[in-house]
């Protein structure tokens, strides 16, 4: 069968079609999500409807999982954090909506480490003014990804 004078295959776009886009320039761009790195400080981490603090001054995540009501008000992310060596990281959290948008970033913070003490941090997240959908948190461990979780908010 012949065409109708069109040629077929590399660099070939039909009017109306929008022309590929390399991987690459995904990449450049920030469309994807950068890779997560393992961190040796991070005993434990969830998402959980709350963190109450129990006697002697130990938080505790309540509740983990991956689903919440705006009703609910609010979600939290939990760190419990570890260290064989005595040392001080940064850390940071931040919120992406599915399409890969930060829409919110916690501010820089230091967190001096000692092994065999008790260490763990908290934030709330405002499911309650947060539209349905599907959402990834990201903790950053001196400016690299080194956790990551999605969690999904419903009316």
């Amino acid at each position: 069968m012949r065409r109708s004078g069109k040629q077929s295959g590399a660099g070939y776009n039909p009017v109306g079609m929008a022309t590929p886009t390399s991987l690459a320039e995904l990449a450049k761009r920030g469309e994807f999500a950068p890779l997560v790195s393992k961190s040796s400080v991070i005993e434990y981490v969830t998402v959980s409807s709350a963190v109450t603090k129990q006697p002697g001054g130990v938080l505790l995540p309540q509740d983990s999982k991956g689903v919440f009501s705006r009703r609910e008000g609010k979600a939290a992310v939990y760190v419990n954090w570890r260290s064989s060596t005595k040392q001080k990281i940064g850390y940071m959290l931040r919120l992406f909506t599915a399409d890969n948008k930060m829409i919110s970033a916690s501010k820089p913070q230091e967190i001096a480490l000692v092994p065999g003490r008790y260490a763990a941090t908290n934030w709330e997240l405002p499911v309650g003014i947060m539209s349905p959908g599907i959402y990834r948190v990201d903790l950053l461990i001196d400016d690299r990804t080194s956790w990551r979780e999605f969690f999904r908010v419903t009316e």
